[in-house]
């Protein structure tokens, strides 16, 4: 096997495929990527036996065959060498000798016959959306994906798929969004997306450009440009997100947002930094954001102008959790709608979308008396 490729092509094509490369992994051979040449053309593959990516290049020029190369290695030498070609020729016993203008290097490879095979993906429900508003929905929804391992479902985001639309759902327990759109789509289907998947197609959504996603009953399948993604679909029951959002909470607070978010970021560096808990108080046209720290002797308070004229709310809140959907938002200002403070407060937009529904949900911290 031969190929000459420029250095610059396959250090970008192997960012984007190495995203879902395993730190640490009980098979060696989730730490390679398999390379393939066929007809000048340069495939590139690898997964975590959940997520799948394929990246294609083309070659000046190549000898048909296929490898397994570390690709953690192959990062580090490409990241060393200067802008050039690159000649990698594999020999029978498995060792890669990559040469270019200024000296020759060889590193070991791994049979490609170990690398698992991708999932084959048939019977598909095609659904179709505009490149900005599927960046948008995943915008909206992948920070408040759950990180913890003992509850698998909440690590993806749901889609709820009907004729009128689009509902896209995540949550972490602490905090939930809700994004509903419209956009074409037959027939009804739940489907529980993996962060992975998401976080390499928001990676790699270009522009002005419809984009299909394939869904079949174990599988989603994206093809882009140069690039093929499947992932595993989340097969666990979806909890009733519905049942914990607080439609009727009825007080209203409107505030800046950049305003609110400077004043958490200053207050937050005197909160104790396990539980992260800072106070929102809001009265008559002001909201009071403040922490105190026993531990550490740390304190602090600031106060801003709001549109409020309700009674009184002292209310907990983590500010990373806070900051994380404030920025989030749109708009200058934000809408807090909240009921006592042991409910969750809810965060919408200021204006109205026609076309898309979103909200977002943040679970308050006890306060202590």
């Amino acid at each position: 096997m031969k190929f000459t490729i420029d250095k610059n092509s396959l250090q970008d094509s192997l960012i984007h495929v190495s995203k879902i490369v395993p730190i640490r992994s009980t098979m060696p051979i989730l730490n390679c990527a398999l390379f393939s040449v066929a007809s000048n053309t340069l495939l590139i593959k690898t997964t975590n036996l959940n997520t799948y990516i394929s990246s294609e290049i083309n070659l000046d020029s190549g000898e048909d065959g296929t490898t397994c190369i570390p690709v953690i290695k192959l990062t580090e030498i490409l990241t060393a060498m200067p802008e050039c070609k690159l000649n990698f020729s594999v020999s029978s016993n498995g060792k890669i000798t990559i040469n270019n203008n200024i000296g020759n290097y060889t590193i070991m490879s791994q049979s490609s016959e170990e690398f698992p095979s991708e999932p084959i993906i048939d019977s598909t429900n095609s659904i179709s959306f505009k490149s900005e508003k599927l960046r948008n929905i995943i915008n909206s929804t992948l920070y408040a994906v759950s990180k913890d391992d003992l509850k698998p479902v909440l690590q993806g985001v749901l889609l709820n798929i009907n004729n009128q639309g689009i509902t896209a759902v995540s949550t972490d327990g602490h905090r939930l969004v809700k994004i509903s759109t419209l956009t074409e789509s037959q027939g009804n289907q739940k489907i529980v997306i993996p962060y992975k998947f998401l976080s390499v197609l928001l990676d790699n959504i270009n522009d002005n450009k419809t984009i299909d996603l394939q869904i079949s009953e174990n599988h989603i399948m994206v093809q882009l440009s140069n690039m093929n993604i499947i992932s595993r679909t989340i097969k666990d029951q979806y909890p009733d997100f519905e049942a914990v959002i607080p439609y009727e909470n009825n007080k209203k607070v409107e505030i800046n947002r950049n305003d609110l978010i400077d004043a958490v970021k200053r207050v937050s560096i005197f909160s104790n930094k396990t539980t992260k808990q800072i106070t929102l108080s809001f009265t008559e046209g002001e909201t009071t954001i403040s922490t105190e720290d026993p531990d550490n002797v740390t304190s602090a308070k600031e106060s801003i102008q709001c549109d409020y004229n309700d009674e009184n709310i002292v209310i907990g809140y983590n500010a990373q959790f806070l900051l994380d959907i404030l920025k989030k938002q749109v708009g200058e200002n934000v809408i807090i709608k909240l009921e006592n403070a042991l409910t969750a407060g809810i965060f919408l937009p200021e204006k109205k979308n026609e076309e898309e529904d979103k909200l977002t949900l943040l679970m308050p911290i006890r306060l202590n008396d």
